[in-house]
């Protein structure tokens, strides 16, 4: 099994609603996103996947969260915990559609909101379409 990593990073602010601490006040990370693509057949040339079209993707989905207060995008608590989550999702839209012919399949995305602290968004099936 071969597994590629790629990551992006964003800058934007956040608090937490019903949270009882410091985090319930707004403040900023530089979110780092790492999505991990898992297949075990490589092309002809011995690429899994086209790291620039994950990137491309990646990008895209960070680009619109890059200095914006996240309470304005979501109604959720954009902790990385729901954020990894959904980048997976949109990310997963992308795979289903436009990145099917590659190899392989996107196994996880994590978000780290600070180098010490990340979320890991594993789903427990697969998105591949064999």
């Amino acid at each position: 099994m071969f597994t590629l990593t790629t990551k992006h990073h964003f800058d934007a602010a956040h608090f937490l609603k019903g949270y009882v601490g410091k985090c319930s006040n707004l403040h900023g990370h530089r979110w780092e996103v790492v999505v991990e693509v898992q297949g075990n057949r490589l092309d002809s040339v011995g690429i899994l996947c086209d790291f620039g079209l994950v990137r491309k993707y990646l990008k895209e989905i960070c680009d619109k969260l890059d200095h914006k207060c996240l309470n304005d995008i979501f109604e959720f608590n954009a902790t990385a915990e729901n954020l990894s989550k959904y980048i997976f999702d949109e990310l997963a839209v992308q795979w289903l559609t436009l990145l099917a012919k590659q190899n392989g399949w996107i196994s996880a995305v994590t978000v780290f909101e600070s180098p010490d602290s990340s979320c890991e968004w594993r789903p427990d099936v697969d998105i591949r379409q064999e």
